[in-house]
This record gives C-alpha cells, structure tokens and sequence, in this order.
C-alpha cells in the first residue's frame, strides 16, 4: 500500500518533469513522441440503390486518423486526418460517387466518427477524450450502423465520363432524376473493419493525368471558387481520393 500511494503521489511530478525536459530538449529533438498518442479506425461505408434490375450496392474503405499530443499545451493539442477514395456505383443510367466530403461541411471521413461519438456520449462535452475510450470498443465490437441523412455525403455523377467538367450534383432523395425511373437511395452503412484501405478508382477516369493539379473545370486546384455554383469548380481530384499520390509519387 506505501508503494503504491509514493508512487501515485509522484506520477503527476515525473509526468511535469518528462514534459519540461521534452520542452528544453524540444530544439534539438524533431519528435517526442513518447507524448503523443496516435490512432486510427477503419470503416466501409456502403450505399444501397434500388434499380428496376434489383438492389444494387458499393462500398469503399476508409480511415479516420487522431493524434493527442499533450505536449504542445497544458490542454494538449490533437490533429486529425483521413484517407480513402470516392464510392462508386455502377447504375443503368450511368455510375454515382459518393465523395468524401458532405455537401456544405466537408471532409466526412472524419466527420462521421465524431458525429457518431456524440450520438453515443450526449453528455460527454470533450470528444478528444471521448475518442480515447470510443474507438478501442468500436474496434473489438466491429461497430455497425446506418448513416444519419446529416452525414451523407456529396453524390455526384458525369454527364460524359470522358469530360471532367461534366460533374455535377446528385440529390440523394431524387436519383431518379440524374439515372432513370426506379433507381432510389436505400440507405448508407458504416462497418468497422480491419480491411485495407480502398484504391483504384483513377482507372475510371481517363483524364486524370491532367488534372492532378487543377479543379475539374480546370482551374487551379490552390484556388476555390466558393462564389460559383458551377461545382466543378470546388471539385478537384482530392475529392475522389487522398491516395493517388501514395500509389504514384513519381506523379506528383
């Protein structure tokens, strides 16, 4: 019992010690990351479609990234990411991408996982935390649930595959108007998963060469038209992958 109360009585001061020999240290150290911690969940996202054929359905894999790292602040800092690729779903009247960014707030792979922990943790006000104990049981439990219409994501086709400035908008709650009579939106799934990450979708776009650096208009892809309702103008090829480089770096 002695032993263990010294050393919880001393845990908070060897905790301020390693942190301020990490801050005198920090000039000559590019990382201490004894201090950071990272982690990450993988998901398939599925769409299900109605077709006068039959139910249809596509999925793609991506990731969702968090690293705490408590020793750039007293309150500890914590940066995130996300990796993956656009689903896509060949239908009769043409094929629908489901991007990976929701139509007004973007970046969705991310967004899901937070949207989800506060479905679960209502009255847990720090989500930083609340990661920490979520995704370790999402992960052993393989966590599975239907997507809330809050998340869905931007949908998007092309009138002319062949054309990148040809894409524009699908409405979720109307994809008949965009592929024909009878093609409806069921629903939208999340599955945690231990599946690799989804990659490939750059062989359907034969133009994608000449747009690794520009918007689908073929604008510059550093600069976003938030004025134009064109959307080919706010798409780039970012929007449909985060993997093309990792798989072509000579290309970048």
């Amino acid at each position: 019992m002695v032993a263990k109360f010294i050393g919880q009585s001393f845990a908070p001061r060897r905790r301020a010690l390693l942190q301020g020999g990490c801050l005198l240290l920090l000039p000559f150290l590019s990382n201490c990351s004894v201090l950071e911690r990272e982690d990450s969940i993988r998901y398939r996202i599925t769409l299900y479609i109605e077709t006068p054929q039959g139910l249809v359905s596509g999925s793609s894999v991506w990731e969702a990234r968090l690293r705490d790292a408590w020793l750039s602040s007293p309150y500890g800092t914590v940066r995130w990411g996300y990796s993956g690729e656009a689903v896509a779903i060949d239908l009769p009247g043409g094929t629908l991408f489901a991007l990976m960014e929701t139509p007004y707030s973007g970046e969705l792979p991310f967004k899901i996982m937070q949207s989800r922990l506060g479905s679960e943790y209502r009255e847990q006000p720090d989500w930083h935390e609340t990661w920490k104990l979520a995704w370790p049981r999402w992960k052993r439990e393989k966590l599975h649930f239907e997507l809330p219409e809050d998340d869905y994501p931007l949908l998007v086709r092309f009138r002319d595959a062949r054309d990148p400035s040809t894409v524009e908008s699908v409405d979720p709650y109307d994809l008949a108007a965009s592929f024909g009579r009878g093609v409806t939106l069921k629903r939208i799934t999340i599955q945690i998963t231990d599946d690799p990450i989804t990659t490939g979708i750059w062989r359907r776009f034969p133009w994608w060469q000449n747009y690794r650096e520009r918007n689908l208009d073929g604008s510059d892809s550093s600069v976003t038209d938030m004025v134009t309702k064109d959307i080919s103008a706010r798409l780039s090829w970012g929007s449909f992958s985060t993997e093309f480089r990792k798989m072509h770096p000579d290309k970048s």
